[in-house]
């Protein structure tokens, strides 16, 4: 087989290297007994494992030998001239720009070996769909029938059974375990897979809603475990997709994981194949506009798996999707229909970039001035316009306003003079170019007069923010002090865009109107 192949390979490079005469064939012991434990195993053969292990000794055999020829060499003099001096005033270099394993080959073909090795070990203690077939069977065939709806006992959740009507069990809606019968059921199903054994523990059975008899549902069972191996499946996927095997994924990496699975998707049938990539470059955005605050450029895989984004995301894997869902949910076609057609109309000139002037209508209109250009200052432009990126950037912080990243994206526009917190100076800066944007929309004697009472001097909407947010130090409101008086959004909103500012205005009057409609 190929990894047997490849392991002879690696063991018979590092024998040359090392100068080991006997062969890796001559010293394997292939009659040795195999273990007798029931987990999953790594290799499928006595034979790879062993390999492994003359790998592992061929390495350490030459780096002894490397060690042994470094004593052998005459010490050198250490240059007193480049020495740093042994204080506290110099920090000693701790950033490394490249891999450690870059310049030496056989370390990255090892990692690579050793990469090779983790995803066959994760394949192959996944769970098969036949197994999860016969987990169903045997949870019916251990189960008790209860004719109580599961909403009168608190077993609550036996919705959840409609995953399991694929397996052939629509009919038994109401089928309980007790803990004797989970665990009876448990040491069947480990008989026929090992793979059963983290799902069938007593903090998996206490975790579970259970009625006054303490049994839990069978549904509500099988959808966790349902949910566990689809989580294992989709981290199986993205590791592939990890070329370094470091945990990570680059914005390149990830991109080629949506583009994949596109096809594989239903809700995304409908998708023209010309439009695939502005697709995947729309779908990306929110990964790392939410896991990548920072912006280094590469997200941690075990946060796409805990973030709700990555949920939103699989909900395309269902054949209908609520139209409430399909509008909220930021990868459905309709959405990036709306967001992309939204793109190219601001687009007028058709160069694929937007200036300040073409940015500037965006929403109605309603983004101040001071706001735009502080926009076109912080994020990369091109020759002075902004790329579908950028865009898409600011489109999920204004549609996403009360997430943290989207307060500190804001937060970073606001902090004008790059002190790391709002003061008066940022405050009146940002508010004259409101005052001035509400005068421009006033474009007659009428509007002028509707508009009036909006003309609100700066010491007042100071005075406002200041109570609204209390920060720790005067008249110094920082990021801290925004995400903790859970007022940022609005805050942000007021000082950004003068459809913000109107709607704080007239809060009292939206929320009398609501009343009334009750």
């Amino acid at each position: 087989m190929a990894l047997r192949a490849l392991l002879r390979e690696h063991v018979a490079q590092l024998e040359r290297e090392a100068g080991e005469g006997d062969t890796a064939e001559d010293n394997l012991d292939l009659n040795r007994d195999r273990d007798d434990d029931h987990g999953p195993r790594l290799f499928e053969t006595r034979e790879e494992e062993v390999l492994l292990e003359r790998v592992f000794e061929s390495w350490g055999s030459l780096q002894q030998r490397g060690a042994q020829q470094q004593q052998q060499l005459p010490p050198s003099q250490p240059d007193t001239e480049t020495l740093a001096p042994t204080t506290t005033a110099v920090i000693p270099r701790f950033f490394f720009g490249h891999k450690p394993w870059d310049d030496d080959p056989m370390q990255q073909k090892l990692r690579e070996l050793a990469r090779e090795f983790h995803l066959h070990r994760m394949t192959t203690s996944a769970v098969e769909n036949s197994e999860l077939q016969a987990l169903w069977r045997e949870l019916n065939a251990s189960g008790t029938k209860t004719r109580l709806p599961a909403d009168r006992d608190g077993g609550g959740g036996d919705d959840s059974g409609d995953d399991s009507g694929d397996n052939g069990a629509s009919g038994d809606a109401h089928v309980k375990v007790d803990y004797g019968q989970f665990q009876a059921c448990g040491r069947r199903m480990l008989r026929l897979s090992p793979k059963f054994e983290p799902f069938f523990k007593p903090t998996v059975f206490m975790a579970m809603p259970r009625d006054a008899c303490g049994r839990i549902s069978v549904h509500q069972f099988f959808d966790f475990v349902m949910r566990k191996v689809q989580l294992h499946q989709v981290r199986l996927s993205l590791c592939l997709y990890d070329i370094d095997g470091l945990g990570w994924l680059r914005e390149k990496d990830l991109e080629n994981y949506i583009f994949d699975q596109i096809p594989s998707l239903p809700q995304l049938s409908s998708l023209d194949e010309h439009f695939y990539w502005t697709y995947v470059v729309y779908a990306t955005r929110k990964f790392f506009f939410f896991l990548d605050p920072n912006r280094t450029r590469k997200i941690k895989i075990q946060d796409v798996l805990s973030s709700k984004i990555l949920a939103e995301f699989l909900e395309l894997q269902q054949a209908m999707l609520p139209p409430e869902l399909e509008d909220t949910n930021w990868f459905s076609v309709s959405s990036v229909t709306r967001v992309h057609g939204a793109y190219i109309s601001l687009d007028t000139d058709k160069n694929g970039l937007l200036s300040p002037k073409e940015f500037a209508p965006y929403g109605g209109g309603g983004l101040t001035p001071a706001t735009v250009g502080r926009i076109f200052e912080e994020c990369t432009s091109y020759s002075g316009e902004i790329d579908y990126k950028v865009f898409l950037d600011f489109v999920l912080a204004k549609e996403n306003p009360t997430s943290k990243q989207s307060i500190e994206y804001f937060f970073r526009l606001l902090d004008v003079q790059h002190r790391g917190y709002l003061n008066t100076f940022a405050i009146n800066y940002f508010w004259r170019s409101v005052q001035e944007q509400i005068q421009a929309c006033s474009s007659d004697v009428e509007a002028e007069d509707d508009l009036a009472h909006y003309k609100v001097p700066l010491n007042d909407i100071q005075n406002e923010i200041l109570d609204m947010v209390k920060p720790r130090q005067p008249f110094r409101i920082t990021l801290q002090d925004l995400l903790a008086s859970g007022c940022g959004a609005t805050v942000c909103s007021i000082l950004t865009d003068i459809n913000g500012f109107f709607a704080y205005e007239n809060r009292e009057n939206v929320a009398a109107g609501d009343e009334e409609h009750r």
